[in-house]
């Protein structure tokens, strides 16, 4: 199923079937105005928050309340300022799963999350950096992000991402606009 919505209007779904026990739903987020590099920073600990990490909200809320997905999680791309959610759902939770992923979108907004919760992404974006030094591959990202977008340095990182309050994660969440998606609605075989 595709689904589109324009600012504020009804997102449209188009459905497409597949034999399978779950559903699979990608929904991409736009990321409106993000000009500074410190909003990154900050948009990287609201995609930790949100769905990046194990105890992150979309788990708690979507998988752990409403037993309505298998997986649910969030990735920010930051070179083209998206956010994509993919879940694997119950068959049938579409709508409701939806439901769910929006309100906890704007749940974030409103600052409806705890201090704890946010310091859990801060340590989870902390003990990230503090791993970079582990592989070829985390080094060769981290000088390419330095040579050629001219991002931060991880002491620049950390001391950034030590200071971030929930006002900020609030003040990047509405920027994040569920723009486009996909679902892949899975049908019982009757095996």
């Amino acid at each position: 199923c595709f689904i589109h919505q324009k600012s504020k209007q009804k997102l449209e779904v188009v459905k497409e079937t597949n034999v399978a026990s779950q559903s699979k739903l990608s929904l991409v987020c736009k990321i409106c105005d993000v000009k500074e590099k410190n909003e990154q920073i900050i948009l990287s600990v609201y995609n930790l928050l949100l769905g990046g990490m194990s105890n992150c909200l979309l788990m708690k809320n979507v998988r752990e309340k409403n037993n309505l997905c298998y997986h649910i999680g969030s990735y920010y791309y930051r070179l083209d300022g998206t956010l994509i959610i993919n879940s694997g759902i119950t068959i049938g939770s579409f709508d409701k799963a939806l439901e769910i992923i929006k309100k906890t979108l704007d749940d974030i907004s409103f600052g409806k999350f705890t201090l704890k919760e946010l310091e859990n992404a801060k340590m989870e974006y902390l003990a990230d950096l503090a791993r970079i030094d582990e592989s070829n591959g985390n080094i060769c990202e981290y000088v390419y992000g330095r040579e050629v977008f001219n991002s931060l340095s991880v002491e620049e990182k950390i001391n950034l991402i030590k200071k971030i309050t929930k006002e900020d994660i609030m003040r990047v969440a509405k920027k994040v606009q569920i723009v486009t998606g996909y679902l892949l609605e899975g049908v019982d075989n009757g095996i």
